[in-house]
């Protein structure tokens, strides 16, 4: 062997430690996750299945985020103007139809393979029964006709929301974390955008249709007496 001097040997048994740690991530973690998606994507063209599950589920999160824009909501007391969801659903058909109704607003939340989609309202004891019923009126109503008018409202407040909100390089940086941490890549807003636009109101009634099936969970603070029964309530979307 060459008589080369110890910083040497200590720089090539370095280069060879990178040479031979890169290869076992190739090999343990990347090669293993590359053929998983190679089967599953030969499995579903032998079977005839489309673009799979994997397709539909990163879609779902969009058509959720448009629905959240067209119900919207908010509360009794507003400055209003562009873009406050005076136009919404439940603006016009709970905020603006029922003098008692202090906030009516939908909430959700994505996470890698599940979620959660809901609305919250707030009223005085007494008036709980008909805002409970209001309410899941106007969630009933999602798989039920959209018209051309409020799509397109709806799909143009969530692009410019998108849009405005990633201008900001503290929001861009967490929406890079989120992203990866949740789905394991990131998708450009570009590609969002084109998502969006490509919503129609056949795939929101099929989400719609999907959410409605589930049960649903019922939390309630304040005084309960005439909030009506779970078993009530869950029968509203049966």
């Amino acid at each position: 062997m060459p008589d080369l001097p110890l910083t040497a040997w200590i720089i090539f048994a370095g280069i060879l430690g990178l040479l031979v740690g890169s290869f076992l991530n190739v090999v343990i973690l990347r090669l293993p996750e590359r053929m998983a998606a190679e089967w599953r994507r030969d499995a579903r063209d032998v079977l005839e299945l489309g673009g799979g599950d994997e397709e539909v589920k990163a879609f779902e999160p969009v058509l959720f985020r448009v629905s959240d824009r067209m119900v919207g909501g908010g509360a009794s007391f507003s400055a209003g103007g562009p873009g406050k969801g005076m136009y919404t659903r439940l603006y016009q058909n709970i905020l603006n139809r029922f003098g008692f109704a202090q906030s009516a607003s939908v909430f959700n939340a994505f996470y890698n393979g599940t979620g959660l989609f809901g609305v919250y309202g707030a009223a005085p004891a007494e008036n709980m029964g008909q805002l409970v019923a209001a309410l899941c009126e106007e969630m009933t109503k999602m798989a039920g006709p959209i018209s051309d008018v409020e799509l397109s409202r709806a799909k143009n407040q969530l692009k410019s929301s998108l849009l405005m909100n990633l201008e900001s390089r503290p929001i861009l940086f967490e929406d890079i974390g989120r992203q990866v941490l949740t789905y394991g890549a990131r998708t450009p807003a570009s590609e969002l955008v084109q998502q969006i636009e490509s919503v129609t109101a056949a795939d929101l009634n099929k989400v719609a249709s999907k959410l409605l099936k589930t049960p649903p969970s019922i939390v309630v603070y304040g005084d309960t007496t005439c909030v009506p029964r779970y078993d009530v309530i869950s029968r509203q979307f049966a």
